[in-house]
C-alpha cells in the first residue's frame, strides 16, 4: 500500500469515496485541482494514519468530518466554495490549516482548541467577522493571514502570548478593531495591519524595523524594509 496517493489529474469529480476511506495505512492524500464538488464522511473513516490532506483548487461546497484524521499535520483546503470549517476533532498534531479563498463566515468559538500545534493558519479572502478567542492558545502560531474578509474584531484573549507569531497579515478588513495585545508579540517580523490606530502602529513597525528581514507596509501598502 503506498503511503501517498496523488489523484490531481485536473479531471476527478467523484471516486470511490468507501473504499478510499478504509486505506487505513495512508499518510498522504493529494486531490487538489480537480472538479470534486462534495465529500462524503466514509471517505475519511478509516484513513486514521493520514498526515497531509490537500483538497485545495476543487469545487467544494460540502465536506465530510474530518473527526477520524487524529494524526494529520498539514490540511490545504484553499480555492473552493466551502461556507463552513471542516469538522474537526482533537487534532494534536496539525500544524499548517489553509483555507484562502472560500466563503467561511465564522469559526466556532472553541475551534482552535482542538489544534494546539497550529503554526500556520492561512485564511484569506474569506467572509470572516470575528477571530475566537480560542486561536491564543496556539503558543506555537507563526504566521496568520486573515486579510481579505470581514473582520470587526478579535475575540478578549491573551493575545500577547503568540511569542512566535512572526507574520502577520489583516489588510483589507477596514472595519477591524486591532487589539493591543498583538503588539507585544515579540517575534513579529512581517506585519502588515493599515487599520491599527497610530499609537498601535508605531510599535508594530518598530517591531519589524528591529527584525532581521522584518517588513513593515504601512497604511498606505508601502513596504518598509530593515
Amino acid at each position: 500500500m503506498p503511503a501517498c496517493l496523488p489523484f490531481n489529474q485536473g479531471v476527478l469529480a467523484k471516486l470511490p469515496w468507501p473504499e478510499l476511506g478504509s486505506l487505513g495505512a495512508l499518510e498522504e492524500l493529494n486531490l487538489a485541482a480537480n472538479k470534486i464538488m462534495m465529500i462524503p464522511d466514509a471517505a475519511f473513516a478509516g484513513l486514521s494514519s493520514l498526515k497531509v490532506l490537500s483538497i485545495n483548487d476543487n469545487r467544494l461546497v460540502r465536506l465530510g468530518s474530518l473527526r477520524p484524521l487524529r494524526c494529520l499535520e498539514e490540511l490545504r483546503l484553499y480555492n473552493n466554495s466551502l461556507e463552513e470549517m471542516p469538522e474537526i476533532g482533537p487534532m494534536a498534531h496539525l500544524t499548517i490549516l489553509e483555507l484562502n479563498k472560500n466563503r467561511v463566515g465564522s469559526i466556532p468559538a472553541d475551534y482552535f482548541s482542538k489544534t494546539p500545534a497550529l503554526v500556520k493558519l492561512a485564511m484569506p479572502g474569506n467572509m470572516l467577522e470575528a477571530v475566537p478567542a480560542s486561536l491564543a492558545s496556539c503558543a506555537s502560531l507563526q504566521f496568520l493571514q486573515l486579510q481579505e474578509n470581514r473582520l470587526a474584531a478579535f475575540e478578549d484573549a491573551t493575545w500577547h502570548a503568540l511569542a512566535k507569531l512572526e507574520t502577520l497579515f489583516l489588510q483589507g478588513n477596514p472595519g477591524l478593531a486591532v487589539p493591543v495585545g498583538l503588539g507585544q508579540c515579540a517575534g513579529l517580523k512581517r506585519i502588515n495591519v493599515p487599520t491599527a490606530p497610530d499609537d498601535l502602529a508605531a510599535v508594530f513597525e518598530t517591531l519589524a524595523m528591529a527584525a532581521p528581514g522584518g517588513v513593515y507596509w504601512d497604511s498606505h501598502g508601502a513596504a518598509h524594509k530593515k
